[in-house]
């Protein structure tokens, strides 16, 4: 694994224990005696709104992470890159959609200033978010895929899924495309 995919891991993990502690909140304030209460929850549907947006997007980054690291596992150096650069990239955006959305509305979640500033707000999620949303990696992702026709990485199929795959592909391209 490589080094920048264990940063994406941890960095994410630290948005997943601030998505926990606000969930936590959440729930400990539309509580009535012990169980969430459909009215009072009811109050907090923008901020539970925001905390399943953002437990999808780290739940979307940690497997987009993982599937990175299976190719590299199986390709070694056969291995074009893509996947790992689009899932870095993707990381990055889950970490500063959550920092956005924890920000807005720390009082909502139950979160102070401090909490998010030493998680998603320091400096190395800072930089990591900067150096993967940054327009220089956005462009050579651009153009990698480019200069592999169209390519974004490994299906990872065993060979039966492959063979649909490419009737699919088969059928799009002679009987869709020319009454498209």
């Amino acid at each position: 694994m490589s080094v920048a995919i264990s940063q994406a891991h941890q960095h994410l993990a630290g948005a997943q224990q601030l998505l926990d502690q606000a969930l936590s909140n959440l729930k400990a304030e539309s509580s009535v005696d012990g169980r969430v209460s459909g009215s009072k929850l009811d109050l907090k549907q923008l901020a539970c709104y925001e905390v399943a947006y953002c437990e999808a997007e780290i739940t979307a980054a940690e497997v987009l992470l993982d599937y990175a690291t299976k190719v590299e596992e199986l390709k070694g150096d056969g291995a074009s890159g893509v996947e790992q650069g689009l899932a870095l990239q993707y990381a990055a955006e889950a970490l500063q959609n959550c920092r956005s959305r924890f920000n807005s509305r720390r009082q909502d979640f139950g979160l102070d200033r401090a909490a998010i500033a030493q998680s998603l707000d320091s400096d190395e999620v800072d930089g990591f978010i900067n150096q993967y949303l940054s327009t220089a990696h956005l462009e050579a992702m651009g153009s990698k895929v480019l200069a592999m026709d169209g390519f974004t990485g490994e299906y990872l199929l065993d060979h039966e899924k492959e063979m649909m795959r490419d009737q699919f592909r088969n059928f799009a391209n002679s009987v869709v495309m020319p009454r498209a």
